[in-house]
Formats: structure tokens, C-alpha cells, sequence
């Protein structure tokens, strides 16, 4: 008997995560808060279930660190935060000229500054640096006539991953794989069986690293919208078939950013109802999930996202107010002080196989109990014998 599609779901609860459109690994103050607090579980990141600010946050970050950099450019963090602050806003060009106003920075304090730090700090430059001109070329239309740009951002990551293999838990060790993956894209077929991914058939690490590092992307990055990312997060999950189920979430959400009209980056890829019939086909579900299980999956994915949609509309209309009287929380302490968090929804989901699963595995007990006293009978039947 398979486990049920409900089973399949509380599993990932307990699959350990600290946690492309090659949308990248952020640092800013943001940063260092959310892996502090860990990245949500996966079926959580699926659901859109993690926090996402409004512009108003980052345009009021912005000023706020323009105006302290004037009177001390020495404090290098704040680089970044500026920096970051025009990526979430989509000013790509302005993010990139903070990186070089923070090169120039760093090379003023080569003397008064650690070598450990000088070193953070550089990795710290090339990884935002590598991620803002990623960014840019693909909110420009990802021309392939320009993909010199992507190839820049390539290189820029690779310096970055010299100097810290291990930052960001590692996951931009999966960046890297996305931009390889556009920058040498693969050939898609004039009849296709499914979306390429940026993984590949074969990518070396373990499925929970995987999930691990996509998973953190999307939520310290900017990947929330790509159709090529969530495929490759399903494509990682299905690797253990015990999470069929949470990958079949995965790709339900692909299909939801194409129904927004999302695009994948792969040069020959459909649009539209094309798109998602390559992510979601049958060659993708697997034998794992039982049919009669798909409809409550798609029930069950949708009731969670309406759940993070409406939490992060509550969350949304929380921070707004409290932005537009001047506060914020960067310099508020008590920003967050009146913010009743709810609980995180069930995953539970009913299913009349429950009943023949729990009775089959109460039969296979009991049947293992009396084969066992049966054996050790025997045995000291035989023994007795051997002793008369």
C-alpha cells in the first residue's frame, strides 16, 4: 500500500531546512535577520507563506541610509542595504552604482579595517553585485543579444563563492546552476514531454540539499515568480518519492505564475496553457500520487495559498500604516508590537484511504507478533526434544 497524499505532506514538515530565473541570494540587514529566524518549511515557501515587504519599506530604508552614508560612507553594511533596497524596487541601475560607490569604499579601508572583515565585505560586493546585474538583464527582457550581461553576473557570483563557498547555507551554489543553464541553454524539443530544468538528471547533491537551496532562494531572493524555479524545486522533491506531493504543490504553483502570465527564461519555451501542460503533465506527476489523490491536492494547495495571500495582505496593511505615520521598523522597536501572528494552517487532508492504511498497518502487526511467538515456540519445542 502507498502512503496516502496526506502522509507525503507532513513529511517535509520534519525534512530539515535552513534553508531562478537565476534570481539570486540577496545581503542586506534582511538577510542576516531571516537566516537567523531559518527559512519556512517548504510547503510554506510554496504557498507563498513567508515575509515580503512593500515598496514604501525599502523606499523609506533607502533615505534613511542615503542620508547616514553622507555623514559616515566608512559604515560599509550600509552599501548593501541601499543597494537592495533599489533591487526590490526594480531600479536596477541605481542597486549597481551602489556597488560601486562600496568598491571604492573598500578600497579606502584596506588599511583600517581586519582582514576578516575586508573579506566579508567583498564577498558580500561581488554577491549583490553578481545579483543586481543578473536581475537587471532579466527584468529587461532577458535579450540574448546582451547575454554578455548574464555572463558578467555568472563571473561575479563565481568570485563571490571563492571567498565564501558556504554562505547562504550554499545556495548560490544553485544560482550558479540557473545562470549556467541560461547562459548555455538546452535544446528544447518540437514535441516535448516536459520543461527542462536547471538541475539536470543528475546534479550530485542530495535531494533535501537541493530543496534546501531553492528554497532559500526563493525566499531571500527574488524567484517568488518564476515558473523555472518552482520547476526545478518539484523536480528536487520528487528525487525522495515520500514527497511526490509537495512537488506536485510545486509545480501547481508554476502553473499559477503562467496563468499570471509568467514566462520561462528557456529560449523556445511555450507560453500559456502550452507551458503548463509541459510542467504539469502526466510524465511529471509520477506513479507516486494516486489519482484519486490529485483533486485533493489541488484543493488542499489552493486553500493554503489563499491562506499566505490573505496573511500577507493582514501583514501588508499592518506595516503600511504604521509606514505612512513615519515609522519603520529598522529604527521602531515597537514596529511589530500590536502584529498578532496566525497559526500556520493544517496540512491535514482527509482521505478514505487513511482508514484501509492505518487498518493494514494494525494487521501487519499483529500478523508479525504472531509469527514471531510462533517461530519461538517452535524453537523451544525443538529444544526440548534435543534436551529428552
Amino acid at each position: 500500500m502507498k502512503p496516502t497524499a496526506w502522509k507525503q505532506v507532513l513529511a517535509l514538515l520534519f525534512l530539515p531546512l535552513l534553508a531562478i530565473e537565476a534570481h539570486a541570494c540577496l545581503w542586506d540587514n534582511d538577510t542576516l535577520e531571516a537566516e537567523a529566524k531559518g527559512i519556512p518549511d517548504t510547503i510554506a515557501v510554496i504557498a507563498g507563506r513567508f515575509e515580503r515587504n512593500p515598496d514604501l519599506f525599502y523606499e523609506m530604508r533607502l533615505k534613511r541610509v542615503t542620508k547616514e552614508l553622507a555623514s559616515t560612507p566608512e559604515t560599509l553594511e550600509l552599501y548593501d542595504d541601499a543597494g537592495v533596497a533599489c533591487d526590490r524596487l526594480h531600479r536596477g541601475d541605481e542597486a549597481i552604482a551602489w556597488m560601486q560607490k562600496k568598491n571604492a569604499q573598500l578600497e579606502k579601508s584596506r588599511i583600517t579595517v581586519s582582514a576578516g572583515v575586508l573579506r566579508e565585505q567583498r564577498y558580500r560586493y561581488f554577491a549583490n553585485l553578481g545579483t543586481f546585474v543578473a536581475h537587471r538583464w532579466l527584468r529587461n527582457g532577458a535579450n540574448r543579444s546582451r547575454i554578455s550581461e548574464m555572463k558578467r553576473a555568472r563571473n561575479l557570483i563565481a568570485e563571490a563563492i571563492k571567498l565564501n563557498p558556504d554562505a547562504h547555507f550554499g545556495r548560490e551554489k544553485y544560482q550558479m546552476k540557473a545562470m549556467d543553464w541560461i547562459i548555455n541553454p538546452p535544446e528544447v524539443d518540437s514535441t516535448p514531454k516536459e520543461l527542462p530544468q536547471f538541475l539536470g538528471e543528475d546534479f550530485g547533491d542530495s535531494a533535501a540539499a537541493a530543496v534546501q537551496g531553492i528554497s532559500g532562494l526563493i525566499v531571500l531572493g527574488d524567484a517568488w515568480q518564476s515558473v523555472d524555479v518552482f520547476n526545478a524545486l518539484a523536480k528536487a522533491l520528487q528525487l525522495d518519492k515520500q514527497l511526490s506531493s509537495p512537488a506536485y504543490m510545486a509545480r501547481l504553483r508554476a502553473c499559477e505564475i503562467s496563468d499570471a502570465k509568467g514566462k520561462s527564461v528557456l529560449p523556445g519555451s511555450p507560453q500559456g496553457a502550452a507551458l503548463k501542460k509541459l510542467v504539469i503533465g502526466r510524465g511529471n506527476i509520477t506513479h507516486y500520487i494516486e489519482d484519486q489523490n490529485i483533486p485533493q491536492l489541488t484543493e488542499k494547495f489552493q486553500s493554503l495559498r489563499d491562506e499566505a495571500d490573505n496573511r500577507h495582505a493582514q501583514r501588508t496593511a499592518y506595516m503600511m500604516e504604521r509606514l505612512k505615520a513615519g515609522r519603520h521598523p529598522d529604527t521602531d522597536k515597537k514596529f511589530w508590537t500590536e502584529w498578532k501572528e496566525t497559526p500556520a494552517p493544517s496540512l491535514h487532508i482527509s482521505n478514505p484511504e487513511d482508514i484501509i492504511y492505518k487498518n493494514l498497518n494494525l494487521f501487519s502487526g499483529a500478523a508479525g507478533i504472531f509469527f514471531g511467538c510462533w517461530i519461538a515456540w517452535i524453537i523451544l519445542r525443538i529444544m526440548q526434544r534435543s534436551a529428552s
